[in-house]
């Protein structure tokens, strides 16, 4: 239970740093910078990581391109 409880912490983390990029005004601008921030390795932190970086890409963001 502890694996599904980081998982959702992650997510809701996620998902609040990508709440505050979107209403800041950021996405106005030609070019959007988002940073990641991961202080240790985890399976579960590492899986957050690339899912985050898979549904950017979805979106359009891609790392490198600006």
């Amino acid at each position: 239970m502890r694996r599904k409880t980081m998982r959702r912490v992650c997510v809701v983390g996620l998902a609040f740093v990508l709440l505050a990029v979107l209403t800041t005004g950021a996405m106005a601008s030609s070019r959007v910078r988002i940073g990641i921030s991961q202080i240790v390795e985890h399976p579960a932190l590492d899986a957050a990581r690339e899912g985050f970086i898979d549904t950017m890409a979805e979106l359009g963001y891609v790392e490198g391109e600006g």
